[in-house]
């Protein structure tokens, strides 16, 4: 792989055009970044996580909270049983 200067003065990355055609990665997207154990880094498509469980299935926004279903049906029979 050839290295390319992707990085700015400010500390923005830029993805080469055609890794992010082939990535699927379009402007605006969010991206999961994290660091590998030999100093590199990795960058995936953003996959929503629930904020009670931190599972990733079946994963909406509400009000900027991210919830999974099953938490979700938790709360609501929670809240049906303490309000009947």
């Amino acid at each position: 792989m050839n290295a390319q200067k992707c990085m700015g003065k400010k500390g923005t990355l830029t993805i080469p055009q055609h890794l992010r055609h082939q990535l699927g990665f379009q402007g605006g997207m969010a991206l999961d970044i994290a660091t590998t154990e030999d100093g590199g880094l990795l960058l995936q498509k953003h996959r929503a996580t629930c904020n009670i469980c931190g599972g990733t299935h079946e994963v909406v926004n509400f009000k900027g909270f991210d919830i999974c279903r099953e938490c979700s049906l938790g709360i609501r029979e929670e809240v049906e049983r303490v309000h009947g």
